[in-house]
């Protein structure tokens, strides 16, 4: 079994994690501490994308397991989403980033960027061609998120053309916006920021504090 390294969440709790060597067998302590999920995931920074735990004991939090050969150029599959960052092999046509960290931070952005933050990435490790990882980059699409209300904080009466000004429909939640909004609030000389906005999600509506 694969291990999806983006998303996952280990108890963290006098935790070992063990290496194990196909070549005499022994189980090599790879880390001892107490944030086995950091660990792991630099391991996943670094190329190690086809890492796969053999054992896990979630009681004592000890885990064996197989680092792979360490990638660097990540072939991907068809389905996986195209940007600056992914570049096409000349023999083959066959997508590939030399960039595989930034490149799932830049469908990050993207997806925050219009308004989907709740947006999921699954990373699915398909094997390997010319002696590179092959990955299936998969992106479960959210609703987008529209910020409903603003609320002030320290301030009981606001005037209501403040809130028509700054909250018009459909306003989708995402950093341009509420920069945009933080920058028509320096506009007004009686009101003044002394934190960043804040914004609280629930199921059904988004809520800005500022």
């Amino acid at each position: 079994m694969l291990l999806l390294i983006i998303g996952t969440q280990i108890k963290a709790q006098n935790c070992i994690i063990k290496e194990w060597n196909e070549n005499n067998s022994l189980n090599d302590t790879l880390y001892i501490g107490n944030q086995p999920q950091q660990f792991l995931d630099s391991l996943n920074s670094i190329g190690y994308y086809t890492l796969e735990i053999l054992r896990k004991n979630l009681d004592s939090c000890d885990f064996t397991v197989q680092k792979g050969r360490q990638y660097k150029k990540i072939f991907l599959s068809k389905g996986s989403i195209r940007n600056k960052l992914v570049k096409n092999e000349s023999l083959t046509n066959q997508m590939y980033t030399m960039a595989f960290e930034e490149y799932i931070q830049s469908i990050k952005d993207s997806l925050a960027n219009i308004g989907q933050p709740f947006s999921s990435i699954q990373i699915q490790p398909k094997g390997y061609f010319m002696n590179s990882a092959v990955i299936d980059v998969v992106v479960e699409n959210r609703d987008e998120r529209i910020i409903n209300k603003i609320k002030f904080v320290g301030y009981d009466q606001i005037p209501r053309f403040i809130n028509k000004h700054l909250l018009h429909t459909n306003l989708r939640y995402t950093p341009l916006n509420i920069a945009k909004i933080k920058q028509k609030i320096d506009g007004y000389n009686f009101l003044t920021q002394t934190q960043e906005p804040k914004i609280s999600f629930t199921k059904d509506s988004t809520t800005l504090y500022i």
